[in-house]
């Protein structure tokens, strides 16, 4: 059906138009993330970002997901819909980014593992042990030859510490069948 833009792009307000872009220009969609974007850049309160996040799921501009994790309970994550692109490009007239949203799900299949091996990640790059810590593998799968079958292994993490040697962790859910989980 169509739909008169102009009609949205006057009725947003400045700090409506300050969420659509911390989403489509740098991708965010963590909550606390844009929060903490919004309140450092555009000083926008905490109550107004709720209230405008809500505005913008209800105009259907952006939406919302949300899912507990290990190390972030009840997080929300938002990404923009086709009909908040339009927006953003009406008024930024500029295509938005890609959401990290879109990315952890394209590399993990799924949110909630994507964003839990985020989690861990973080937690490890922190340490002092490793100079890096990556959690999207998929594009350098690991060649691997077990009593003559070859396959690829994507690890959900690998780190590299000091010495030049890496750690490749899994991160589960309890969602792989056994017989994947000891393959893995």
């Amino acid at each position: 059906h169509l739909v008169d833009l102009n009609k949205y792009v006057e009725s947003r307000t400045e700090s409506e138009w300050n969420i659509l872009e911390i989403i489509g220009k740098y991708g965010t969609s963590k909550y606390v993330e844009i929060q903490s974007v919004a309140l450092d850049r555009y000083n926008i309160t905490k109550a107004v970002l709720r209230t405008n996040c809500a505005k913008l799921v209800n105009i259907n501009a952006i939406e919302s997901t949300s899912f507990s994790l290990p190390l972030s309970p009840a997080a929300k994550f938002y990404k923009l819909t086709e009909f908040g692109a339009r927006l953003y490009r009406a008024k930024f007239n500029e295509d938005p980014v890609e959401s990290e949203l879109e990315k952890v799900i394209k590399e993990h299949s799924s949110a909630e593992h994507g964003y839990g091996i985020l989690d861990v990640q973080n937690v490890l790059s922190k340490m002092d042990k490793y100079v890096s810590v990556v959690g999207f593998n998929r594009h350098s799968p690991i060649n691997v030859n077990i009593d003559g079958r070859k396959f690829q292994y994507v690890p959900d993490i690998v780190c590299k510490d000091k010495n030049g040697y890496n750690t490749y962790i899994e991160y589960e859910m309890n969602t792989s069948n056994q017989s994947d989980f000891n393959e893995k």
